[in-house]
């Protein structure tokens, strides 16, 4: 097959950007003709063979590039998938769940209200994932929850409806007993360690986080912050207040599978997430997940107590770090979890997908 791959940006940084890379490299592995169309390319993450369209963009941005990426099935590829804010798909993966679900999950204040009526930044938006849902042939959805959303905000029939979970490569992300003990002595971590890796620090729960590390911790204790956020500085602030050395903020880094490997559990009581990548990526290192009901990805998780049923529940994320850190023999029971939402297991399920298409 001669398939097409649209999305704004492509590297091995950010969850749509890893899964897309993996997709690739698996279909080109399976012997098919992959075409990128990117705004965005960093060239350590394209793989040998993917055949590479830059699309240049001019302002406003988020509409140029829409306006290239509806062109693309006019290529003469056998079909076009499409990751988010693009339009023009056959196949369109709802990775990011929906827009407007979102703007509901984000917070009932005066505010967010404002923000989603007025803003055209969130007008754009949702006009965006409505039509990209509504018109493509088949929506790729990486959970139940996102699905059950898709069709309650879209009204999209279920027939039109795949569920595929994400993979994990699970080579990438296992227990790495060396990095582990280099990484907890450059912080001091005498104690344990929690690990919040996530970008975008307010949806995913960083405060909660937080205040919830600081009612179960000891000063042996460390709270690692992995992740990138356009106003980090103002969210670590208070956090650095309340737990001063404690706090081991280290931005993006291009290797999550280290200090994932370096905790004792990762916790993300998220706001709004389809399917949570970190969450599978910890179950994929041994290393227990805490997140929230509103994570696609807390339908995998291996035990009902480390998933919190309110991601604002400051003490119910307490009482799953409490008892994460309590259990042992957790990298058997994760890593089985994870063994069974591999990369190629996802490939194979989006390649059925596009014949099931191609033979309508």
């Amino acid at each position: 097959m001669d398939i097409a791959l649209v999305l704004r940006s492509f590297s091995t940084r950010g969850g749509t950007e890893r899964y897309a890379a993996n997709l690739a490299r698996w279909l080109l592995a399976r012997g098919h003709d992959v075409h990128l169309y990117a705004n965005e390319i960093a060239i350590d993450a394209t793989p040998d063979g993917l055949q590479v369209h830059k699309i240049q963009t001019a302002r406003p941005r988020t509409l140029s590039f829409l306006r290239a990426t509806t062109g693309v099935r006019n290529n003469g590829h056998d079909l076009v998938q499409g990751f988010g804010r693009t339009l023009g798909h056959d196949v369109y993966r709802a990775g990011g769940g929906v827009h407007a679900a979102w703007l509901e999950a984000s917070g009932n204040t005066a505010y967010t209200k404002l923000r989603g009526a007025v803003s055209p930044n969130e007008w754009l938006a949702r006009y965006i994932d409505r039509r990209a849902i509504q018109e493509a042939r088949i929506v790729i959805c990486n959970s139940e929850f996102a699905a059950a959303q898709v069709s309650a905000h879209h009204g999209v029939e279920a027939r039109r409806v795949r569920v595929i979970r994400n993979g994990v490569d699970g080579e990438r992300f296992r227990p790495r007993p060396e990095r582990r003990r280099e990484l907890r002595a450059r912080w001091g971590a005498t104690g344990r360690v929690l690990a919040f890796v996530g970008n975008g620090f307010r949806r995913k729960g960083l405060r909660v986080a937080g205040r919830a590390f600081a009612r179960v911790s000891s000063p042996a204790d460390r709270l690692v912050v992995v992740g990138r956020d356009a106003h980090a500085e103002q969210a670590l602030r208070p956090l650095r207040r309340l737990l001063g050395g404690q706090l081991i903020a280290v931005g993006e880094v291009g290797d999550p599978e280290s200090y994932i490997a370096a905790a004792d559990a990762t916790v993300l009581p998220t706001l709004y997430d389809s399917a949570a990548n970190t969450t599978l990526e910890s179950l994929a290192t041994g290393v227990p997940p805490i997140t929230s009901s509103r994570d696609g990805n807390a339908e995998i998780v291996p035990d009902a107590r480390l998933i919190v049923a309110d991601p604002l529940d400051v003490e119910g994320v307490a009482d799953a770090i409490r008892f994460a850190w309590g259990e042992s023999k957790w990298v058997n029971r994760c890593r089985s979890v994870a063994e069974e939402w591999t990369v190629a297991r996802n490939g194979t399920a989006v390649e059925d997908v596009y014949r099931e298409i191609l033979n309508d």
